[in-house]
């Protein structure tokens, strides 16, 4: 049995979509490394939705993304529905 799952996907061109589809399925992910990807801020918004229902994640690097976050509030409901 698969107890933790880590993955890497730093500086590539990531579809996140799909993301966030393995975010909302998979419960072994314990550790997700996105940085170094220029994502927008949309598709950072995106990521924090989806991490919303997500109770395995324990470890998740963004930077280097979007340059700012105009509206932080996807994020900071994201960080308060989340029980980990």
């Amino acid at each position: 049995e698969l107890e933790s799952l880590s993955l890497t996907l730093m500086k590539n061109k990531i579809d996140v979509d799909a993301i966030c589809e393995i975010l909302k399925t998979c419960p072994n992910l314990t550790e997700l490394d996105l940085s170094v990807n220029a994502l927008p801020e949309a598709k950072m918004n995106q990521i924090f939705a989806a991490l919303q229902s997500n109770t395995s994640l324990k470890k998740l690097d963004l930077r280097d993304n979007a340059e700012k976050l105009d509206d932080c509030s996807p994020l900071a409901t994201m960080l308060t529905s989340n029980t980990i």
